[in-house]
């Protein structure tokens, strides 16, 4: 075996590519490749059979040559493979693995080697080698094609005549050189690039068209091989020439119409490569052109336009100058253009509106700049401008870093660029992200505080009686409360703008529904209606939002703008008039207000005193239902006591009547409503317990004439059968309970 031979890790990376032999890898240090054998050899390439483990049931067998260049600086691989992929697959990246350690010295194969070391045996580039007059290389003829101003590449393998130039050689083609004969010895390094990058152009009768960047990165490796020649290899390899400005210039017909040239020696022609690159074929030079900003598509077009009549020479000349100042083109008629490069650009504001459909009116922001005495459009971001004056036409050079600092303080205030083809002007409005709770926020703020700042700055703003937003701020709140019955109340909360009271919780409702209580924005805008909003410090509504929110799921809104609530949300009064900080005022519901205190202030059910002649001892528990029930009433709550039969439910609610009317609280009598089969019961422990209690019991037909004794009474007894019955009757009269 020729020891000149080694197989690089990069060879096999480029080869089968990356992911290929990463998994390759794998397979080859698992121990997947199952035999290998050199089936033939020679000084520059080595034939292998071998087999691999991998998914299916059966091995797969691959096929491989590989092929080193002349300086065995890198090999080319083509592997079959029987697997699905088929060729240079991770199979033959990982039999290549396998040979390539077959052939390292055993130090090389310590598990310590450093991965430095593989490394360095990869880096090394060997160095070009100069072209032996004896042996073949491959040369490279640029030709016109037959489309005009297009160049082909032909490839023919040759070497040099002892007289000069080049000998017949033979011609081949992008397929070959990619594919069958790299590996010969004709085939230098700097090759692959170049047959790489050409086959990644168009083609002309299978020869490569020399055009866009693709065509402009060949152009530039081709002239560094030494081995370009213009049409034949008679004459010597083109050489890199210094850069050349391209000039335009219009020539004037025998007609009177203009035609656009090219400011070019007749030897020196043009190829469209992106950058384009020009080519002297006097001298033997391909150099690059300098093309002003110019694009290649631009160019093309600028090269193809028509003559231009007489009559519109006038016509074409401003156009051309006023819709297209950023083109490095002279006109064909001179055009009094004066200059202005030094202006700084001021900011001009737009606010507007407009009907968008049937449902929606928007608001927007149009930005201009003024230049001196001249507004520009920032629609486009051009280098220049060209406006029109009474005194001619003006090019503005414009400060685009400027306007674009401009653009941005708009766009990080929360307003977003319209993004449509037929604007002719740079339009901003303000999104909605929540309802249009967002988007009128950020107007609020833009119009109270922002538009004050930039005018300091310099800013133009003007408004325009199409832009109908009006923000408010609220003079007074107040909080007004009305009792109702049944354990409900009315809760109406009220703002004063322009002296005009509204209510404000139907206002506030978009708020509940979009906001967290725990995330508010700073400034909360609230739709009035006709395009009008209040302004609202987020602090200066929390007092009212944290009870609301509190509330929001298990009270109603009435078409008043009231919200009903529950006595059970009585405690909710005492946070908001204790947070009110001054804010606003609490009118109405005084007891409720009252009562809203005590529940504040509530630290525990206090024990309470027996009552006189209470003739029983009071369990501990039964203490504690005595307790629970003077709470109740105390803090007017309905309640329940319950525990279970037999445990004194009776005497204590006994006991808690007694000291009701004892208290004097009681002035009117008790309507207990029991089973029929207890009715004895209560009159029994009444009368043993609570003999100060006057006991009317209404039962049995002789009920009816007891009726008018009601209101003499303390307790009157009857049953759940006969109250539909004595319905009317017993409504008749005034209960404690």
């Amino acid at each position: 075996m020729t020891t000149s031979k080694k197989l690089l890790i990069s060879d096999i990376r480029y080869e089968c590519e990356d992911d290929y032999y990463e998994r390759g890898k794998r397979y080859f240090e698992k121990g997947q490749v199952l035999n290998l054998t050199i089936t033939n050899e020679g000084a520059l390439f080595v034939q292998i059979n071998s087999t691999v483990n991998g998914t299916a049931s059966n091995p797969y067998k691959q096929n491989i040559r590989i092929v080193w260049r002349p300086d065995y600086s890198s090999a080319e691989i083509e592997g079959d493979c029987s697997c699905p992929i088929g060729y240079n697959c991770k199979h033959v990246a990982a039999v290549c693995l396998k040979y390539r350690a077959s052939t390292l010295p055993p130090e090389a194969l310590e598990s310590n080697r450093p991965s430095c070391l593989d490394w360095l045996d990869d880096l090394t580039e060997p160095a070009q080698q100069p072209n032996n007059a004896s042996q073949e290389f491959l040369a490279y003829l640029l030709k016109p094609s037959k489309t005009a101003r297009e160049f082909i590449i032909d490839i023919f393998i040759t070497r040099k005549k002892k007289s000069g130039g080049l000998s017949k050689g033979r011609r081949t083609n992008l397929n070959n050189l990619r594919y069958s004969f790299s590996y010969l010895n004709y085939f230098h390094p700097q090759d692959e690039e170049i047959i790489k990058l050409l086959s990644a152009v168009n083609s002309s009768s299978g020869l490569p068209i020399v055009s866009g960047a693709a065509g402009y990165l060949a152009l530039s490796k081709l002239l560094q091989t030494d081995r370009l020649y213009w049409q034949d290899g008679e004459n010597l390899p083109l050489k890199m020439g210094v850069a050349q400005n391209l000039a335009f210039a219009w020539e004037q017909a025998n007609n009177g119409d203009y035609q656009l040239t090219l400011a070019l020696p007749d030897t020196t022609l043009l190829i469209f490569t992106d950058p384009p690159y020009y080519l002297d074929t006097t001298l033997g030079t391909l150099g690059a052109c300098n093309t002003a900003a110019i694009s290649t598509g631009q160019l093309k077009k600028i090269l193809a336009i028509p003559p231009v009549p007489a009559k519109l020479a006038d016509e074409f000349s401003q156009r051309l100058v006023i819709e297209h100042p950023s083109l490095s083109l002279p006109p064909p008629k001179q055009i009094l253009l004066a200059e202005e490069d030094n202006l700084t650009p001021l900011p001009v504001l737009l606010l507007f509106g407009q009907q968008i459909d049937s449902g929606h009116y928007g608001h927007f922001i149009r930005l201009a700049f003024r230049y001196g005495e001249w507004l520009v459009s920032a629609a486009e971001a051009l280098e220049f401008c060209v406006t029109k004056t009474e005194q001619g036409l003006v090019r503005i050079k414009r400060q685009l870093e400027m306007e674009q600092q401009a653009v941005t303080r708009l766009v990080e205030m929360g307003f977003i660029t319209m993004d449509h083809p037929t604007l002719q002007e740079l339009i901003l409005f303000s999104p909605d992200e929540k309802a249009t709770l967002a988007g009128a926020a950020r107007w609020g703020q833009f119009l109270q505080h922002a538009v004050q700042e930039l005018e300091k700055e310099g800013w133009l703003i003007t408004v325009d009686d199409s832009f109908l937003l009006n923000f408010q701020t609220a003079q007074s709140f107040d909080a007004e409360i009305n009792e109702g019955q049944n354990d409900w109340f009315e809760m109406r909360f009220n703002i004063e703008i322009n002296g005009q009271s509204h209510a404000l919780l139907p206002l506030i409702m978009p708020v509940l529904e979009n906001y967290d209580p725990e995330n508010l924005p700073e400034i909360l805008s609230i739709p009035l209606g006709n395009h009008s909003y209040v302004n609202m410090p987020s602090e200066q509504l929390r007092p009212i939002l944290n009870i609301l929110f509190e509330l929001f799921n298990t009270s109603s809104l009435t078409n008043e703008g009231s919200l009903k609530l529950s006595r059970f949300n009585v405690a909710s009064l005492a946070d908001l008039e204790e947070h009110s900080y001054g804010l606003f005022s609490l009118t109405g519901g005084k007891e409720l207000r009252e009562l809203a205190k005590k529940l504040k202030d509530f630290t525990g059910i206090q024990d309470v005193a027996l009552p006189d002649n209470l003739n029983a001892a009071l369990r501990q528990y039964q203490q504690q239902g005595l307790n629970w029930l003077q709470f109740l009433r105390e803090y007017q709550f309905a309640g329940i006591l319950a525990d279970d039969m037999g445990l004194g439910k009776t005497i204590q609610t006994l006991a808690h009547l007694l000291l009701e009317k004892q208290s004097g609280r009681m002035v009117s009598p008790c309507l207990i409503i029991a089973p029929t089969s207890l009715m004895s019961n209560w009159r029994r422990e009444a009368e043993r317990f609570t003999p100060d209690l006057k006991v009317l019991t209404l039962q049995g037909t002789e009920r009816k004439q007891l009726f008018s004794k009601i209101s003499d009474h303390d307790l009157i007894l009857t049953t759940y059968p006969l109250l539909p019955r004595d319905e009317d009757a017993l409504l008749e009269h005034d209960y404690y309970y």
